[in-house]
């Protein structure tokens, strides 16, 4: 149970710091979160699953194809969630 716990902490720190800074490239999400890459891809699949967050497709995909370096911002109904 202490793992489940733990997952929605860090969703909602994921989804509190995308609100507050806006849209961050998910090695900017897993330095402030203090995550590696690898442990963050769970958080960012479950929120992307959820519609809470997306990738941007509004950056130049030419400068870098790498996903890691692509922003991820809130998806429009995820705006009216709440913090805490």
């Amino acid at each position: 149970m202490a793992m489940a716990a733990n997952a929605v902490d860090v969703d909602e720190r994921v989804f509190n710091l995308l609100k507050r800074q806006g849209p961050l490239c998910a090695s900017q999400i897993a330095v402030e979160v203090g995550l590696s890459l690898k442990r963050l891809e769970p958080t960012l699949d479950r929120l992307r699953s959820a519609g809470v967050i997306e990738l941007r497709p509004d950056r130049d995909r030419s400068l870098s194809p790498d996903e890691a370096e692509t922003p991820w911002g809130l998806a429009r109904p995820a705006l009216l969630r709440k913090t805490r």
